[in-house]
């Protein structure tokens, strides 16, 4: 009898030890519940609880995951694909999308992750496809086929939130990213065709631009080097005019202080007279009954 309460005792022992004692790895939490109600959540370590059968232990790895929408990702991870389809376009015209939805985890609401990841892939799929449908639905086809609807990835990943974050699947929305959009095949020639020529015309409207805004640039440097020279110029001469000034008021006190002002100003006058004469000189024209004398600046030699 003795030996069969040591053997229950090292029984209930080697269970607990087995099923009691759990270790968390890192990049990872674990969701106990106790009697089906959660009880904690546990981070990286080793930590202790209640047997099985009182206490259950879900391990919720944290890395990204991710779902593809309209197309087959081909990735390990990826928890299911939608088939393939076509959404409407603001012009109702039909277009192939393809996406990529990214998330992880929320460690704030471990609980809900567990107690709704069954039915997760299928909601976030719905959420998704509802996005891609509403955003499209508001751009035109060349729009989408031109600018490779690249634009409209963070308004998806808006939506794809807001659209899932009443049923608290404990999870974070982390990116969107979205292949090339492409027409239906059977119009598909007709499109690559409308889209080289808009791409055409926008490259040869881009060269236009460019080329205006250097014929711009050019005229402004122009206007610029001839203001500029202006304003030199005019500085130039107000500084000759200054000096001509500083030196004529000179001359007039020098005059002025002379013995016989009136002398020294007549001496003056006839001295500048004089100078500016040998700087002339005297043309004769002759039409044979009269001559005419001009006077002109003296040629130089």
């Amino acid at each position: 009898m003795y030996r069969l309460a040591i053997g229950c005792v090292l029984l209930a022992g080697l269970a607990y030890l087995a099923t009691g004692i759990f270790q968390v790895n890192a990049g990872e939490l674990a969701l106990v519940q106790r009697f089906g109600k959660v009880y904690r959540v546990c981070g990286p370590g080793l930590h202790f609880g209640m047997p099985w059968g009182f206490d259950r232990v879900t391990f919720v790895p944290l890395q990204q995951q991710q779902i593809g929408v309209g197309f087959e990702a081909g990735e390990e991870r990826v928890l299911e694909v939608a088939p393939p389809g076509q959404l409407l376009t603001g012009d109702d015209n039909l277009v192939n999308v393809q996406a990529t939805i990214f998330f992880r985890p929320d460690p704030d609401q471990v609980a809900d992750y567990v107690l709704h990841r069954e039915r997760l892939p299928l909601l976030v799929t719905r959420a998704g496809e509802a996005a891609l449908a509403n955003v499209f639905a508001t751009q035109p086809i060349q729009e989408i086929l031109l600018n490779r609807a690249r634009h409209l990835e963070p308004e998806i990943h808006r939506r794809i939130t807001q659209y899932v974050k009443p049923y608290r699947l404990g999870i974070v929305i982390e990116a969107v990213t979205l292949a090339t959009p492409q027409p239906p095949e059977e119009v598909a020639e007709d499109f690559q065709a409308t889209t080289v020529a808009m791409t055409q015309a926008a490259r040869l409207q881009e060269t236009a631009r460019m080329e205006a805004e250097l014929a711009r640039s050019r005229a402004l440097q122009e206007a610029n080097l001839v203001i500029t020279q202006a304003q030199n110029q005019y500085r130039e001469k107000v500084a000759q005019a200054r000096s001509q000034a500083y030196r004529h008021r000179a001359l007039w006190l020098s005059l002025a202080e002379s013995p016989d002002p009136q002398k020294a100003v007549q001496a003056y006058y006839v001295r500048e007279l004089a100078r500016i004469l040998r700087t002339m000189q005297l043309r004769r024209l002759s039409d044979g009954d009269s001559d005419y004398y001009f006077v002109t600046p003296a040629q130089e030699p």
